[in-house]
């Protein structure tokens, strides 16, 4: 039996269970005639979208088909399906290839920390907001953990490309309201800033920039942020979602949707987020819309993405229903293979900020953002900046009889004639660090500030210098 034979069979098996449950189609029961439709569009939709990997297990837009195939079907990544594991691995090594071609920024202190790499396009590499959210989500479906995915701080880059949204290419409704779906379907903290934002973007009659695409996203983004504990007794969220959704209801009767796929497809996932009847918004009718479209090859339109947005619709399925909840088996499976092997697990890690600041008016800066093992001293991590981050930060420092005492840093060295040092602060300890960098085990979230100034000189909230510790 071929592995798409077999992958038949398993889809008559599981479906039922997919489609009976929260991802039901329509309503319907597992018997209907339209659900049995919907099954065979799908297992056509999937098997042309295998036919279109390349060579290295990966589509043209690889994060978006892993999600919607794990979406659709939370048996599909499996430790013993080698293909789905192949699919994911290529699925990692094109977020780390992503992330590798990122730049480093300087920005200047008392600036938005927004500024500087909001106006250079090339900060995030290839990674637009909507493409970064589509890694996250599908890395998340296949359970990855995207708070530290191999040393990268997924969740807080969304957090922090976010800050960029109405600048550069970044000033679409769409890829705002993916991003916030990120954020929300993995554990990132949807601020009030990102629902304020995407409230105020409702035109006057109730729809969003781009019409029922960006609709129906940000419809999907804000039903998730609407199950919320924060959020949820939001009187002005809900109003502009039941707005949103007013709006989105006359797709069906509009040339401008119902003949755009894409849009539909969209539509559907919109209404299912929200729990509409599916009677108040004509699901059988579109469905057969869809299935109706849908060409011999099994592809809709020989479209990658519009083939990966059809996929939910014809089980049920939206953006806010990814299942998870197989994720502890898939790591007991993944910690027992790990055993046989011999393999290490990798500890506990932590997330830390580190600043330089090279003169006295704190108006240059040096940011790096960095996760490392939750048992790392400051030295250690210093030490693994200086060797990971391309000559950005550097270092030297000599033994004495308190231990290890930095010198300099980017080349900036202490002046004993002068009484110029490198001072370390940080926002546990703003009054400076009593032990040196060997002895001293940054926290989870700590930002450690290298400060090079006179040691007479006294910084706003810093102690004074005859207690400034002075890199030791």
């Amino acid at each position: 039996m071929t592995r798409r034979n077999y992958e038949f069979c398993l889809l008559i098996v599981i479906l039922p269970c997919i489609l009976g449950a929260s991802a039901n189609l329509c309503g319907l029961q597992d018997d209907n005639e339209l659900v049995s439709e919907a099954r065979d569009s799908y297992q056509k939709a999937v098997d042309w979208l295998y036919s279109q990997q390349n060579n290295q297990w990966g589509w043209e837009h690889t994060p978006s088909i892993v999600l919607s195939l794990q979406m659709t079907n939370p048996n599909w990544f499996h430790i013993d399906d080698l293909e789905s594991q192949l699919n994911v691995k290529q699925l990692q090594i094109e977020t780390l290839a992503a992330l590798a071609r990122r730049k480093n920024v300087k920005r200047k202190i008392g600036e938005p920390k927004h500024v500087n790499y909001c106006e250079d396009d090339e900060t995030f590499g290839e990674l637009s907001t909507g493409q970064l959210a589509y890694h996250i989500l599908a890395l998340h479906a296949t359970c990855h953990d995207v708070i530290d995915f191999h040393g990268n701080p997924l969740i807080h880059l969304l957090e922090r490309q976010m800050k960029c949204f109405k600048t550069g290419n970044f000033n679409n409704y769409f890829q705002y309201g993916l991003g916030v779906l990120a954020l929300c379907n993995a554990g990132g903290k949807v601020k009030k800033q990102h629902v304020t934002e995407l409230m105020k973007g409702q035109y006057s009659d109730d729809g969003y920039q781009h019409c029922h695409d960006s609709t129906a996203m940000v419809m999907m983004a804000l039903s998730c942020v609407s199950k919320l504990p924060e959020f949820s007794n939001s009187t002005k969220l809900n109003s502009t979602l039941q707005k949103a959704k007013n709006f989105l209801k006359q797709c069906p009767a509009r040339k401008d949707c119902l003949g755009n796929i894409h849009s539909l497809a969209l539509y559907t996932q919109a209404m299912k987020s929200v729990d509409e009847d599916p009677t108040e918004w004509g699901c059988e009718a579109v469905t057969r819309k869809l299935i109706k479209v849908q060409q011999q090859s099994g592809s809709f339109g020989e479209h990658l993405m519009t083939t990966m947005q059809v996929l939910p619709s014809l089980v049920g399925a939206h953006y806010g229903s990814i299942d998870t909840n197989g994720c502890r088996q898939v790591e007991e499976d993944q910690e027992k293979v790990d055993a046989d092997f011999g393999i290490n697990i990798a500890p506990p890690h932590k997330y830390i900020k580190m600043s330089v600041i090279t003169d006295e008016n704190s108006s240059n800066e040096l940011m790096i953002e960095r996760i490392v093992a939750a048992d790392s001293s400051l030295y250690d991590i210093m030490v693994t900046l200086a060797t990971e981050h391309g000559g950005a930060f550097n270092f030297t420092a000599s033994d004495s009889e308190w231990g290890r005492y930095v010198q300099s840093i980017n080349g900036v060295a202490a002046d004993s004639k002068a009484e110029r040092f490198w001072a370390i602060y940080s926002n546990l300890h703003p009054d400076g660090l009593m032990l040196g960098v060997e002895d001293y085990y940054p926290a989870d979230k700590e930002h450690i500030s290298f400060k090079y100034g006179y040691r007479g000189q006294c910084h706003d909230g810093q102690r004074s210098a005859e207690d400034e510790d002075t890199g030791r």
